[in-house]
């Protein structure tokens, strides 16, 4: 997932990204179906068991930034429970932009059997890509960086580096030059990657041999988002903030859409029920869908928030729905399955600040997770809301449909963080639509 403050990289901010539990099933070190992390192997029995990691959690991970220190927080959610907490962090060498999971071992790459992994790469200021294991508790550098600049820098004295770092820097061949803004893992081929830079390029990203395998032009000003599309492997969506949008097949770019938009984006998101759609978000608080088919004509232009609207996230598992976030604080709950413009089913206040990312959760995707200017990571079931429910409900067979006489009448869900300051409680004011 792709998300960051693009305006005020310097601001505290948390950038929280859902991912699959189940991915810690291949790494199990010890008996029965937990996971316990490197550095906790030689530990008692008693200390391996509070750190350990069941099938059932689901892992959230946070990029943070706190006055001049930048970490990766691993965050457990259990679920049965609704309780969160930090696991572990891992401190980053610059401040984090974007995140995205990467849920295979990227050294098994190009081998017969590719094997389960719990990796994360992360886009900073650096013109590099990290790959971190969050398996290894207490890591001190990545397990391996896309581009950057050459080797033969970093082994120089301290005093050449940060002369060298003054002046022209010498960078690895197909290395972005500037800040990596957005990365995105393809949907069918985990080891191709597509990064997006200030650099105002868009690279694709061989992770079997770590190499930049194209570069693309395509923008004149800093790329903010790339993202694959669901259903085609090589269709490629890329925005910049000049406000506009290409959409292109990367085997032939020359053949690519361009839709433009009337200020400049925070989010967007195909549409995994329509392959052809996305939303963008933008920074006056518009929501924009499109119609690649139709791209010189917005599907809606609606005013989804009356400040910036910092991320629009659509739930895998529920038909049409759809939620957004924005620097006033709230998410609001919209329905996409109705003709034309998406409606307003549910609006809440999150109470822990300006909110800058959310995502549902996979496996559970009535589940949303939010990231907020305080450096809190906040959870919300959705699937406890009546309101909610008897909208997206009947779209849902099986394990997934919610009994809508377990959900809350009084309409207070209620919400899961791992903290909030007393000064920063305010009433809890839903407004249905």
């Amino acid at each position: 997932m792709c998300i960051r403050d693009r305006h005020n990289y310097d601001r505290e901010i948390s950038v929280p990204s859902f991912t699959n539990a189940v991915d810690f099933e291949d790494k199990v070190r010890n008996e029965g179906d937990v996971n316990v992390p490197n550095a906790f192997e030689e530990e008692s029995e008693e200390e391996k068991e509070d750190f350990k990691i069941k099938k059932s959690d689901a892992i959230i991970l946070a990029s943070k930034i706190e006055n001049e220190f930048s970490s990766l927080e691993v965050y457990i959610f259990e679920e049965e429970t609704s309780n969160l907490y930090v696991h572990h962090d891992i401190l980053l060498s610059a401040f984090p932009l974007c995140l995205e999971w990467l849920p295979v071992d990227p050294a098994s790459f190009g081998e017969d059997h590719l094997n389960k992994g719990n990796f994360v790469l992360v886009g900073s200021f650096l013109p590099e890509i990290e790959i971190w294991d969050i398996d290894v508790v207490d890591a001190i550098e990545p397990f391996h960086c896309l581009g950057g600049e050459a080797e033969s820098g970093f082994q120089e004295s301290k005093k050449k580096k940060v002369k060298n770092f003054k002046g022209k820097k010498n960078f690895k061949p197909g290395s972005h030059t500037d800040a990596v803004l957005s990365i995105n893992l393809n949907t069918f081929r985990k080891n191709i990657l597509a990064s997006g830079s200030a650099d105002e390029t868009v690279k694709i990203w061989d992770l079997t041999n770590g190499e930049c395998a194209h570069t693309y032009y395509q923008h004149s000003s800093k790329v903010q988002a790339v993202k694959w599309n669901y259903a085609e492997e090589s269709i490629l969506l890329s925005a910049a903030s000049d406000k506009v949008l290409n959409i292109f097949d990367v085997k032939d770019p020359n053949s690519s859409i361009t839709v433009k938009i009337p200020t400049e984006l925070e989010s967007v998101v195909w549409d995994p029920w329509n392959n052809y759609n996305f939303v963008v978000s933008t920074e006056n608080g518009q929501l924009i869908g499109v119609d690649t088919r139709k791209a010189s004509k917005y599907l809606f232009q609606v005013q989804g928030h009356t400040r910036t609207a910092t991320s629009v996230s659509i739930s895998k598992g529920v038909p049409g729905l759809m939620a957004t976030t924005s620097t006033d604080g709230s998410v609001k709950i919209w329905d996409l399955n109705d003709a034309g413009e998406p409606r307003l089913i549910k609006q809440r206040k999150m109470k822990t600040g300006k909110l800058h990312c959310s995502s549902f959760y996979h496996d559970s995707p009535w589940i949303l997770a939010c990231g907020s200017s305080k450096g809190d990571v906040v959870v919300w079931d959705t699937s406890e809301n009546l309101k909610i429910v008897e909208t997206f409900g009947e779209r849902v067979e099986g394990a997934l449909r919610p009994d809508l006489n377990e959900c809350n009448q009084d309409d207070k869900d209620d919400l899961t963080m791992r903290q909030i300051d007393e000064e920063d409680e305010e009433s809890d004011d839903d407004d249905d639509f």
